[in-house]
């Protein structure tokens, strides 16, 4: 029979404020602990020392740090998945290789998102007043990348272009008020996509590379200033849903 026992603490250390969580399961004779930290640090930095924890934690949240970088010693949380950080003057992702969801808010130093994309096992990535140019022709990272959230992020058809060349195990893709007119080409190298979801955006018409995504199973235009039925939607022989724009 599974127990689940939760147990919420709060505690500072040095001028930081620590909230986490801690969730044990007991199934039988076996025990596993995770735990989820969320750290609010104003006026910091210095990474906080959390060394101890590095056999336990599975999720960090970062919130409106003043840091730059993190620590080396995150390299050894071998459980740490997912990763949220916002409002932090972040000059690099590093030091959290086996992340697999990865959270950005309000990180507009563009040296950020170019050492994202080396990034090896990130499968969920979440971008939001990023800062997304110089992105190179080809990168190392974001291989096995399945879904894609891009709001509010200034970037260049040319940009996105070349990430689209790259990310060709995306499943979801959803762009939220992007600043660019028109979708580049590429997208027609997103052969897995399965969801597409445009909202909030100058973009007004769909490639016809769009027809080519014979995956797509979902398309979402409804807060989007695409009119009527592109042409392209007609040869998706999988589609399953569509919702349009009001005014069609």
């Amino acid at each position: 029979m599974k127990k689940i026992v939760s147990a919420f603490f709060f505690t500072s250390l040095f001028a930081f404020t620590i909230q986490s969580q801690e969730t044990i399961i007991e199934e039988g004779s076996g025990r596993r602990s995770t735990y989820y930290l969320d750290y609010k640090i104003d006026e910091e930095k210095t990474f906080p020392d959390i060394q101890r924890m590095a056999k336990t934690l599975v999720e960090l949240r970062i919130y409106s740090s003043e840091f730059t970088e993190l620590p080396n010693y995150l390299t050894h949380f071998k459980k740490l998945k997912r990763f949220y950080i916002s409002y932090t003057p972040l000059t690099e992702l590093s030091h959290v290789p086996n992340v697999k969801k990865l959270d950005v808010v309000k990180i507009t130093n563009p040296s950020f998102f170019v050492s994202v994309l080396e990034a090896k096992n990130v499968e969920e990535l979440k971008l939001r007043n990023v800062l997304i140019q110089d992105v190179p022709s080809k990168f190392g990272g974001l291989k096995v990348l399945k879904e894609v959230m891009l709001e509010s992020c200034n970037t260049t058809k040319k940009d996105i272009g070349r990430l689209f060349k790259n990310w060709t195990a995306l499943e979801k893709l959803v762009l939220v008020d992007i600043n660019i007119s028109e979708l580049p080409k590429t997208i027609k190298n997103l052969k897995n996509l399965q969801y597409l979801e445009i909202q909030f955006s100058d973009i007004d018409a769909l490639p016809k590379e769009v027809g080519k995504l014979q995956n797509l199973t979902y398309v979402n235009l409804y807060y989007s200033k695409i009119k009527g039925i592109p042409e392209c939607i007609y040869k998706l022989e999988n589609l399953e849903r569509l919702v349009l724009n009001e005014a069609v």
